[in-house]
């Protein structure tokens, strides 16, 4: 037996068998390939206990040999591996031995003399034949991989909806992370709403210097820009994590990858998973269903993070606008402003008919009054927040003091004596703070201090007449 043996890993094993030396050679030397690892037999008895003992993806078979013939061959190969493509080596065949071998699925034959091209090409053929079957063969496994996976998420969400905390939220994620995708370091972070940083809020098995990270989602983390829609994978070199241009030393090189979990398009966090493996990282049908995983606790984690607060839900909605704004207007590098507008409504009969068609009225009277390029967001009935981008803050000013006048002198109700009172707060990003939540405070503080300072106006008022 002889093995003509390749530099590197080969991905088919081929098997000739033939009674003449200068045959084996001269095929063996056709098939110089790094893909292909040669085996060459002269005895076909020989053949015979290659073919019991081991797997050939490709056997070229002379027909006409003493002690075993080919056709015994061909068919002792079929019944080890019927996937096995095989290629008849004759310099005489005949009708019948041609049928016969088409019956126990000879792939194709080649004559003596060899051509090499034409051996070449066909032993090509057959190699594309079987590196279909394989992919097909990977994707069939993957595809019933991919079912047992989807199939044990909706089993864990059906759990975890039946929760009741957000940490035991947080720790059935980690478990599922660890146990069932055996990935042993994880991490969940979630955004501090008061300085709209990321940070870590449960963990296994995460070194000491990655828990200490904290980041803004708009920031980038060494040289990869964080999104909002799909994961994000973080080389870790030079044993340092470079975020937002503050340099964060940790002890092993690797990878992290980033998964949000975001609902109603407001990203609130992400799963975390570290590898300090630094060539190769999870393969993409894990991170498929690491993503599928933070998509399917999003909604219970929003409900346990926010629906739980003294604070309505649709006050949450403000600040994520205003953070997704000022994210935008750092992109493109120009100013934005946010004006808090509060209505208030004057209805002489204190009708609900009346009210109810004012509110209506107003909303329209605003709508039609405001830029095309701003962003309107309503809280209430009675209160809005709007988004000016590319506004300075004096321009604002001028354009909410000038709404203000028009809803005074301008606004018409269905009821006689109706009335509309325009209340507003301006403030622009970054004069008034650094993070959505200080916006959000302030623009809150500075409409009910004018507010509280048009009633004293009135009062006044009333006390001189």
């Amino acid at each position: 037996m002889n093995e003509y043996q390749e530099e590197t890993q080969p991905k088919y094993n081929i098997l000739i068998v033939d009674d003449e030396q200068d045959v084996l050679d001269t095929i063996a030397e056709a098939l110089t390939d790094l893909r292909y690892k040669i085996t060459c037999e002269l005895n076909p008895v020989d053949a015979l206990k290659q073919i019991e003992t081991n797997c050939y993806d490709i056997v070229l078979t002379d027909l006409m040999m003493p002690e075993i013939g080919g056709m015994d061959l061909v068919n002792a190969i079929k019944e080890k591996n019927e996937n096995t493509f095989v290629i008849v080596i004759t310099g005489h065949a005949t009708i019948n031995s041609a049928i016969e071998s088409i019956h126990l699925g000879v792939y194709d034959y080649v004559n003596k003399p060899i051509d090499h091209k034409k051996l070449q090409n066909l032993v090509f053929r057959a190699t594309e034949n079987i590196s279909l079957q394989r992919r097909n063969v990977e994707l069939q496994k993957k595809n019933k991989r991919i079912l047992a996976n989807l199939s044990l998420l909706i089993d864990i969400s059906k759990i975890i909806y039946q929760v009741s905390d957000l940490q035991s939220v947080f720790k059935m994620v980690i478990d599922t992370i660890t146990e069932y995708f055996n990935l042993s370091k994880s991490a969940i972070f979630m955004e501090d709403v008061q300085t709209g940083k990321f940070k870590i809020v449960s963990m296994n098995n995460i070194e000491t210097d990655i828990e200490k990270v904290e980041f803004e989602l708009a920031q980038t983390i060494n040289d990869t820009r964080l999104s909002k829609t799909s994961e994000s994978i973080i080389n870790i070199r030079n044993n340092e994590l470079d975020i937002g241009h503050v340099k964060i030393s940790v002890a092993k090189n690797g990878w992290l990858s980033l998964h949000p979990i975001s609902f109603q398009d407001q990203v609130m966090g992400f799963l975390m998973v570290q590898s300090e493996q630094e060539d190769t990282f999870a393969s993409t049908e894990i991170i498929s269903m690491l993503n599928i995983l933070a998509s399917q606790t999003a909604p219970m984690m929003y409900s346990l993070k926010f629906g739980k607060q003294n604070k309505p839900i649709l006050e949450n909605d403000v600040v994520y606008r205003i953070r997704e704004s000022i994210e935008k207007a750092r992109e493109v590098l120009c100013p934005i402003t946010f004006a808090l507008i509060r209505l208030e409504l004057n209805s002489p009969s204190g009708d609900s008919f009346s009210y109810r068609d004012m509110i209506h009225t107003a909303h329209s009277f605003i709508l039609n009054h405001i830029e095309d390029t701003f962003d309107i967001l309503w809280q209430s009935q009675d209160t809005a927040l709007l988004i000016m981008p590319e506004v300075d803050y004096f321009n604002a000013e001028i354009f909410c003091k000038s709404l203000k006048k028009m809803a005074r002198s301008e606004f018409k109700a269905k009821e006689t004596g109706a009335g509309l009172a325009l209340h507003y707060a301006c403030l622009g990003y970054p004069e008034a703070g650094n993070t959505a939540q200080e916006i959000t405070d302030h623009l809150w503080s500075k409409i009910l201090h004018e507010m509280q300072a048009t009633k004293f106006d009135r009062f006044e008022e009333k006390i001189a007449e």
